[in-house]
């Protein structure tokens, strides 16, 4: 009974898991009958009963709004293709990766925080013992990283939801050349996650109260909310002492 919205990654798939991300194992093209294609895949998806809405229209992230050619003509065929199957119209959301800030100029609805990307905080790289000798990678404090979204906060003039991620370390991905932020915890956690509900709270619409986590089970990228062997279900714990602040109406 879980409700679910979808995210779509549409980037080229590569090596990244061994850090070989010009080696492209299947490319992702983009063309009107892409579109089409795409939204007819998800079709069954949209269609369930347990798909989040907002104001009845289907919630739909794209992950980088800028790959497509022309992203308002896709939404444009989207949305009417939508329409037309009874489906209703799409509540696009764009992430806020690569640069990408307004999602008005594309003709989508509101803008999702995917951190770290938007992150901007300095590197502890000198502060921190380091044993490989030949790392490239960059470590940042996770503390730093709350300090920033805090101080950064600022009303926009479209929807904007605030997304949190419980750790990061993507080592596994970039060997030897990850970004790291350490001194998470999972009471760290607890006051960016309570940050950004906040926001939701003060800032959304009634119908548009989301707060995303980054991510259930990453683990390539050390981004979990999974039981883990050091921190057990604390994450999950705080996660509830948060919301549980928050009637749903």
């Amino acid at each position: 009974d879980l409700p679910f919205c979808l995210c779509w990654a549409n980037e080229n798939w590569s090596r990244r898991w061994d850090g070989s991300e010009n080696e492209v194992l299947i490319s992702q093209s983009h063309s009107p009958e892409d579109d089409i294609a795409f939204i007819k895949d998800i079709e069954l998806a949209l269609r369930d009963k347990r798909y989040i809405r907002v104001n009845g229209r289907p919630l739909l992230i794209v992950y980088r709004v800028t790959l497509l050619p022309d992203a308002a003509a896709t939404a444009k065929r989207w949305r009417e293709y939508c329409v037309a199957n009874g489906i209703g119209d799409l509540y696009l959301v764009a992430a806020q990766s690569f640069g990408i800030k307004d999602p008005t100029c594309f003709g989508f609805d509101a803008a999702v925080e995917f951190p770290p990307h938007g992150i901007v905080v300095g590197s502890i790289n000198d502060k921190v013992d380091i044993v490989n000798k030949n790392y490239q990678g960059i470590i940042y404090n996770y503390e730093d990283v709350i300090s920033y979204v805090k101080g950064a906060v600022a009303k926009t003039s479209y929807p904007l939801f605030k997304t949190v991620f419980p750790s990061w370390d993507n080592e596994a991905r970039k060997p030897g050349k990850g970004h790291t932020f350490t001194n998470s915890t999972p009471n760290k956690y607890k006051e960016w996650l309570s940050f950004a509900c906040d926001y939701a709270n003060q800032n959304n619409n009634e119908d548009e109260k989301f707060v995303f986590i980054n991510a259930w089970n990453e683990w390539a990228e050390g981004a979990h909310l999974e039981p883990d062997r050091k921190y057990g279900y604390a994450y999950l714990q705080e996660t509830f002492n948060v919301l549980k602040n928050y009637k749903k109406k």
